[in-house]
């Protein structure tokens, strides 16, 4: 394509040792919790290190049914639990016209590596006429990125990279230039990996590369340390939902989070006509006013759509219900100090001028009401 597009993340979703879910995971890493500790899927004290980042209280049932969680590894049900909850944070609209524009990035660096241990076991054991017809589709690293195209119906590019450490990272930046370059508007990219088990934690002790912090497991991933003794082997996934921009500016009205931002103001500007010139009412006319001048400038393009900005104008909504509100009960709200620093924040995006304009400006915090 002759000009590069401008690609966005819309969606976050995480499986990790600090929680089952972005939400979870987030207000774990904000209080400062450690997901590292002694592990528990099998016996280590036989090993070197005996600490790892294990996913707790996850249950794939949560997001498989019975006959799916039997025919799928770990690693890939920790994918499919992370496209969920990407998904869900997104709100990517998927249908049978633009499936094909939407592609799946989700690597692994090994792959089904415990069915691989529990297969061997079984050849040894009960011989090779006792190996599940699954073993293959279980263990191989593209099945993640291939189980999450096929529930959401993506039929766009589909890959799964494995290069180590850096499989998730890799993914992300094939991702952006699919987008980029024109190939896919839409791509569900990042990586997912089950590796504590026997078989892997014993090759990276032989290789002395597992910290062996066993008395401090949450001081001992410490890159860049001058005390450093290893690594932390963990598990999980992390996926996010990248979209072309002007896709992102298109289907503004049509998700549900920002059509209710919408619906919302334009509630506000009906009941304002009702009850113009009453008293009470200025604080609610200017806020809707400034509101709605913002989100024309989005429509006509004139304003690239960020994070900030649909923070902000989510507050100016939760302003506006609070005041008509307020007006319905009878006791009609002012302009007060929380209002006139949320129209201050709204007048930067309203008053600057050209695109992307609502880049230079971050807004600042209001004060609490």
């Amino acid at each position: 394509m002759s000009k590069r597009r401008r690609v966005v993340v819309t969606g976050v979703g995480l499986v990790s040792p600090l929680g089952v879910g972005t939400e979870a995971t987030w207000s774990a890493l904000t209080a400062g919790q450690s997901g590292i500790g002694p592990i528990t899927q099998f016996d280590p004290a036989d090993y070197d290190c005996r600490i790892a980042g294990e996913v707790s209280d996850f249950d794939p049932k949560d997001f498989l049914d019975v006959k799916q969680v039997r025919r799928t590894d770990r690693f890939i049900q920790f994918g499919l639990a992370a496209a969920h909850f990407a998904m869900e944070n997104s709100g990517l609209p998927v249908d049978d016209v633009g499936a094909h524009r939407v592609g799946v990035l989700v690597g692994s660096g090994i792959g089904g590596i415990a069915t691989i241990e529990a297969t061997a076991r079984t050849l040894i054991e009960r011989g090779p006429s006792r190996i599940s017809p699954f073993f293959i589709p279980m263990l191989a690293v593209n099945m993640a990125a291939g189980h999450i195209s096929i529930r959401y119906g993506l039929s766009g590019p589909n890959s799964a990279p494995s290069t180590a450490c850096t499989t998730g990272l890799h993914a992300l930046g094939d991702a952006y230039r699919l987008i980029q370059h024109g190939y896919a508007d839409a791509v569900l990219a990042g990586g997912t990996e089950a590796v504590v088990q026997p078989l892997a934690v014993g090759g990276f002790c032989r290789m002395k590369a597992l910290s062996t912090r066993n008395d401090e497991p949450e001081k001992a991933s410490r890159p860049w340390d001058r005390d450093r003794d290893g690594f932390v082997i963990g598990e999980g996934a992390g996926l996010l939902v990248l979209e072309e921009l002007e896709q992102g500016l298109v289907q503004l009205e049509e998700r549900s989070h920002d059509r209710e931002l919408v619906n919302g103001v334009f509630r506000a500007a009906h009941s304002i006509k009702g009850g113009a010139g009453a008293v009470g009412y200025d604080a609610l006319v200017t806020v809707t006013h400034t509101a709605e001048n913002v989100l024309s400038r989005v429509r006509e393009r004139e304003l690239e759509v960020t994070r900030p900005l649909i923070d902000l104008l989510l507050r100016a909504v939760d302003k506006v219900r609070a005041l008509v509100d307020d007006l319905a009960a009878g006791t009609p709200g002012q302009v007060d100090s929380a209002t006139k620093q949320l129209l201050a924040n709204l007048g930067r995006y309203e008053g600057v001028s050209g695109g992307g304009g609502g880049d230079t400006a971050e807004p600042e915090p209001e004060p609490a009401s």
